[in-house]
C-alpha cells in the first residue's frame, strides 16, 4: 500500500528509470500476496480450482486498480502479466479453466496497459 502510494504522489524522475523497478516488484509483490491467501483459502476448506481462482481474481481486479492508479508505471503490469503467464502454462496441462482464468486477467491487464501507455 505505501509503495503504491509513493509511486503514485511522488513525480516521475527526469532520468533514469526512476520507479520503474519499485512498480515491477509491487507487481510480484501483488502475486504474490494473492497467492498466499489462495493457500489460505484452501487450507481453510475451500477447493484447490476455486482458491487459484480467487486468488486469480482478486490478483486481476487488484491490478488493474492499482495499474490505474499509478498509470505511468507500465512494469507493474508487464510483472503481474508474467506471472499470469507462467501461471497459465504450468496449468495448461491439469486445469484449462485456471489457464482460461489467466488469459482472461492478462486481457484485462492488456487493456489497462494500452490506457496508461497512450
Amino acid at each position: 500500500g505505501l509503495l503504491v502510494y509513493g509511486m503514485k504522489t511522488l513525480p516521475a524522475p527526469a532520468r533514469g528509470l526512476g520507479f520503474f523497478p519499485i512498480a515491477f516488484l509491487c507487481g510480484w509483490f501483488v502475486m504474490a500476496t494473492c497467492a498466499s491467501l489462495s493457500l489460505l483459502a484452501y487450507y481453510m476448506g475451500l477447493g484447490l480450482e476455486r482458491a487459484i481462482l480467487l486468488g486469480l481474481l482478486a490478483a486481476a481486479l487488484l491490478s488493474v486498480w492499482i495499474q490505474l492508479r499509478i498509470d505511468r508505471f507500465p512494469s507493474f503490469a508487464l510483472a503481474v502479466i508474467w506471472a499470469m503467464i507462467g501461471l497459465a502454462g504450468e496449468t495448461a496441462g491439469t486445469s484449462i479453466t485456471i489457464a482460461t482464468a489467466c488469459v482472461l486477467g492478462i486481457s484485462a491487464l492488456a487493456v489497462v496497459l494500452v490506457r496508461v501507455t497512450t
